[in-house]
């Protein structure tokens, strides 16, 4: 809810009632203010809390509250932009043309599949909305905090500029510390800055940052307690209503990014304390305006005709409308990311217009000095004038050309830096040391590790961020992939089993159960529970293709080839039931149909860096060696120090005559993992081969003993050496 304007432009103000000169003033009701709008905090802290320690993980909460408070609490908004027939008389032609420049700014950023083939675009979701929404929204809750603090001043007679000015300036002060102070928000706010191209804060920026902000909110606060003094030493009203509103929004904010080491329980316990504030006082505002106006409201009159019987209806609307989150993203998708198939493209796309046009009509609708706002909600109107109207429509017109601009700097920044790989992680990286006390940054090491191949650094990191967030289904499925690398199958198992406690249901619990056991050899107790899977789940492709990986390894390759296709045609832009394709194939001893699908999943994946050296051991089974050398190589560029590139590169170089460069594979794989007993064996070999037979003698003895099962010849080499 945008902020009311702190006087009157031509200078006539409002006569407040009596009995609201000095002490409590109320918008309705002690009971109704305090339950809706300012003590809220006291029931979301525990409740939230209490859910999320001993029932749904944050990512599920975080979900639920996105979609009903969240993307719930625009309905109101726009009931009343579209409904109340004057206020639409008014600005017209804004709430015409802003829902479709909103909805084709948002398919720019999050094209589906007929809009990129269209325009010919090469990117399915850049991150530069979410940036613009991050910053938009907190500005947004900013200033629904203030506009609250100035009704409450001038229902008590306050009007003067001054007053308003440190109103705003508290706000600015609540939100921009509770921002720069919180380890969290920094987290989320940087980590969205390097997706969208962005540069993240660096360490000492950030440090200056907080010691600036520090210093500023001390001087306002020096001056706001000298006020309140001045005030109650002359007299002058002094209103305890809006004080409160402001210590405990303060406090909450602060608890929400600062107290509670969670994004995304921070994000949902204030999304719900202000969804709930603007669907209050929405009811509140369009109820008194249809028992000034009756049918003369407008489109939406019946709705607030009846108290009882219509907020049952009022509140099921909202929670209707917010329920078209919960097909736009899956529990750990809490920002606005969603998946990538082209149904939930389109509705991720009406989810950030949405946004978007809340945000937006919330800058003039709520406006106090505009004589029907002041109404209703002030009780005493402030006259506006033409030459007043006129000012503001050029001053919208400004802000609309800074806003397009900054718009077309993130499009074309997010084109042009968003798909930096190597940019992105570094950032990544760099933010998530800065902050590694936040279990997202945990989450984002971990999985960083895993994707660099070292699985011991994401179990730390998991087990870490858990001894914080202990029920993060992310963290306990980093932890869970990390030990299957590992081969710990058993810390794996307790992971997977924790994350299904913590997300009953969880098709990513039955997965991991899945690839453990077929990680242990226990195939038979794979193919039927991923069978159950998706017997569940027959419109998920992940079902699909753990099923079809299972019967791979069964060795039922027509009923595998059948699974596999299934899950590609249900996730055409993912490579991974094409690799499991590769794969199937290699297993029955056809390299050459493992090439096609090996190379389809490049093509969609071009970093799968075990596509590449599956689609090298492809070829050169079927006898095109340098192409194979070629595939091998950029496998081993993607991962390096991975132990089967390793080996399958080392053993190539070798036998093409390039053998200081096969050491050196071998040796750059063992030192990533040194515990593997075939990459040494492999290099034992290798130096024999050289000539070198006590440095080989010394690898491979120490290959038998981590468990490698010796040759009969390797075995009579030793014994004659």
């Amino acid at each position: 809810m945008s902020s009311p304007t702190s006087a009157p432009r031509n200078g006539l103000t409002a006569r407040p009632l009596a009995a609201n000169l000095s002490g409590w003033t109320w918008i309705v009701s002690p009971r109704w203010d305090l339950a809706y709008l300012v003590l809220p905090p006291l029931a979301v802290v525990p409740i939230l809390g209490w859910l999320s320690t001993n029932w749904f993980g944050p990512e599920q909460i975080s979900l639920v509250v996105i979609a009903f408070a969240s993307l719930g609490h625009h309905l109101p908004g726009f009931l009343r932009a579209y409904g109340d027939s004057d206020l639409f008389a008014r600005y017209r032609w804004r709430f015409l043309l802003a829902p479709p420049i909103a909805f084709g700014v948002a398919l720019l950023f999050t094209p589906p599949a007929m809009v990129r083939e269209t325009l010919g675009m090469s990117w399915t979701h850049l991150h530069g909305l979410e940036l613009l929404l991050l910053f938009w929204g907190t500005w947004h809750g900013l200033m629904q905090t203030y506009g609250l603090m100035r009704i409450y001043d001038v229902r008590a007679g306050v009007t003067t500029p001054w007053s308003a000015r440190l109103d705003h300036g508290l706000c600015l002060l609540i939100f921009t510390a509770g921002v720069v102070f919180s380890d969290t928000r920094v987290f989320g706010i940087g980590q969205v800055m390097a997706a969208a191209g962005a540069t993240p804060p660096a360490p000492a920026m950030l440090s200056g940052l907080r010691i600036t902000v520090a210093s500023i909110g001390l001087v306002l606060l020096l001056l706001y307690t000298l006020e309140c003094l001045r005030r109650m030493r002359t007299g002058e009203p002094l209103n305890p209503t809006k004080l409160l509103l402001a210590g405990v929004t303060g406090w909450f904010y602060w608890y929400c990014g600062r107290l509670t080491t969670n994004l995304a329980i921070g994000i949902a316990m204030f999304e719900v304390y202000h969804a709930l504030q603007y669907n209050a006082i929405v009811w509140f505002y369009s109820r008194k305006r249809f028992q000034k106006a009756g049918g003369r409201f407008g489109l939406f009159s019946f709705l607030f005709s009846d108290r009882w019987t219509m907020l049952g209806v009022y509140l099921a609307l909202i929670a209707a409308y917010g329920s078209l989150r919960l097909f736009t993203g899956s529990e750990e998708r809490y920002l606005f990311a969603g998946s990538a198939d082209d149904a939930s493209q389109w509705l991720l796309s009406w989810f950030v217009a949405s946004s978007m046009l809340h945000f937006y009509f919330d800058g003039f609708i709520w406006r106090v000095s505009e004589k029907p706002t002041q109404e209703h909600l002030v009780e005493g109107p402030t006259l506006s004038n033409a030459l007043a109207a006129r000012a503001d429509s050029l001053i919208h017109l400004g802000k609309s050309a800074v806003l397009f601009a900054i718009i077309a700097g993130l499009l074309f920044l997010g084109v042009e830096r968003g798909g930096d790989r190597e940019r992105l992680q570094a950032s990544m990286r760099e933010l998530a040391e800065l902050t590694p006390n936040v279990p997202d940054a945990r989450v984002l090491l971990a999985r960083l590790a895993l994707a660099e191949g070292n699985p011991a650094a994401a179990a730390e990191h998991a087990e870490k961020g858990l001894c914080v967030q202990p029920r993060s289904a992310e963290l306990l499925d980093d932890l869970a992939a990390a030990r299957l690398q590992l081969g710990d199958y058993s810390g794996a198992a307790w992971a997977y089993r924790r994350l299904e406690e913590v997300s009953p249901g969880s098709l990513e619990a039955g997965l991991g159960r899945v690839a453990v056991q077929m990680a242990g050899g226990d195939t038979e107790a794979a193919v039927e529970a991923a069978g159950k899977l998706a017997d569940r789940q027959p419109d998920d492709w992940r079902a699909r293709n753990a099923y079809g990986a299972a019967l791979a390894l069964a060795e039922e390759p027509l009923a595998a080839h059948e699974e596999l296709t299934q899950a590609a045609e249900l996730a055409p832009s993912v490579a991974e039931p094409h690799v499991q394709l590769g794969l199937l194939s290699l297993r029955r001893n056809d390299p050459a149909a493992a090439i096609g699908p090996l190379q389809k999943a490049i093509e969609l994946e071009p970093d799968r860096h075990d596509a590449h050296m599956l689609l090298g051991n492809a070829l050169l089974a079927a006898g095109r060696p340098a192409a194979a050398l070629e595939s091998l190589e950029t496998a081993w560029r993607l991962r390096r120090g991975d132990p089967d590139v390793a080996g399958n590169l080392g053993a190539l170089l070798a036998a093409v005559g390039r053998s200081e460069e096969a050491e050196t594979v071998y040796r750059d794989g063992l030192a990533s993992r040194p515990d593997s007993a075939t990459l040494r064996f492999n290099l034992g070999v290798h130096l024999w081969q050289q000539g070198r037979t006590a440095e080989a003698r010394q690898e491979i003895l120490a290959a038998e003993a981590a468990g490698v099962k010796l040759p009969p010849d390797v075995r009579r080499a030793l014994s004659e050496e």
